[in-house]
This record gives structure tokens, C-alpha cells and sequence, in this order.
């Protein structure tokens, strides 16, 4: 059984917000869906394509990995910070940690922001995003699967001092048992 779901609250900055954008808030959220399921859509079939990818790159069938997160369950967060033009460096965005998932594709709106930072020998490194790429997180449902061979990254997001930084990420959430799929099972194979 699959459901969807779409949780959104809207702020609006203004009252007269609807008398210069006069479109209903009922077609507003149909653009809205439209968008996310359009979006959601081409980020699943892109999770897919880097699953197969990683299988591939660790021995296995290129679909034995990507029959795992097949049809389950895809979450997609929009997280926005602000700038604090007072002391950036002493304020965190979101605290340092590793996704739970399996794999998370991560859209930065403005690449020219260095929001994002992944710690490496105990050291933070801020990522430069690529205008129309996306950053892509192993998580730890994978570093399990593949016993160690994919590393879930430990990462946070950090304030800018003057520029906003919004990131759009998607990620298969939940998997399908197993299905027999580990890296010891491909090492057995060779």
C-alpha cells in the first residue's frame, strides 16, 4: 500500500500578498504538488540511476541494489537559513550528523553559498556546489548494506554572514528488506 502525503504551512509576508498575486490558494497548492511530484519524480529515477551505479562499482548487479529502495517510501525536505549578518561563525544551521537513509540528492538553490560542510579527518570542509548539480550523501541504511565499502558522511550546515542558503533534499527513505544484498555477498561472488 502506498500513500502520499504533502505537509506545508505558508507564511504569508503580507496581507497584500493575494491582491498582487491573485491566484487562489487552492490553485497555488495544485502548481505546488505539480511541482514537488515533478520534482520528486526525476530526483527517484536519478536515486535509481546511482544505485545501480554503486552496485556496479561494488560487483554486484547494477539493479540488485537499486530492487532494494524500489518503490518505497521518498521523503523531500526544504530547509531555508537565513543570513545573521552578527557573528555567522558562532551560529549553526543545522547540527552536525549523518543521514539515516540510504541516499540523499541535495539541491542547493545558490550554489555560490558555501552552506554545506562535511567533516573529513576530523576536519569541516565547506562543499562548493555546482550551479544545476546535486550533492549526493551516502547514508547509513548503505554504509550498512555494503559492510563499510560506502562511507555515510557526517555533515552540518552553516549560517552565512550575508547570503541566504536554501537546500532541497530527496531521499529514498525506508528499503525493502535486504533482499540479500551486502558487500559480503558480492565478495563471495568473485
Amino acid at each position: 500500500m502506498s500513500s502520499n502525503f504533502l505537509y506545508m504551512s505558508l507564511k504569508l509576508l503580507h496581507p497584500l500578498f493575494i491582491y498582487i498575486f491573485p491566484i487562489s490558494i487552492s490553485n497555488l497548492m495544485k502548481f505546488i504538488r505539480h511541482s514537488v511530484d515533478v520534482y520528486s519524480s526525476e530526483a527517484r529515477q536519478l536515486a535509481y540511476r546511482l544505485l545501480e551505479f554503486m552496485a556496479r562499482g561494488a560487483g554486484a548487479e547494477p539493479a540488485s541494489l537499486r530492487a532494494v529502495f524500489e518503490g518505497q517510501t521518498q521523503g523531500m525536505r526544504v530547509n531555508y537559513y537565513p543570513p545573521c549578518r552578527q557573528q555567522a561563525d558562532r551560529v549553526l544551521g543545522l547540527t552536525a550528523h549523518t543521514d539515516a537513509c540510504g541516499l540523499t540528492l541535495l539541491r542547493q538553490k545558490n550554489h555560490d553559498v558555501e552552506g554545506l560542510q562535511v567533516k573529513k579527518d576530523g576536519k569541516w570542509f565547506a562543499v562548493k556546489a555546482r550551479e544545476g548539480a546535486f550533492i549526493v550523501n551516502v547514508g547509513d541504511v548503505l554504509e550498512i548494506m555494503s559492510n563499510g565499502k560506502f562511507k555515510s558522511v557526517e555533515h552540518r550546515a552553516v549560517i552565512h554572514p550575508t547570503n541566504t542558503a536554501n537546500f532541497c533534499g530527496t531521499v529514498p527513505t525506508s528499503l525493502r528488506g535486504y533482499g540479500g544484498w551486502s558487500s559480503a555477498r558480492v565478495h563471495e561472488r568473485r
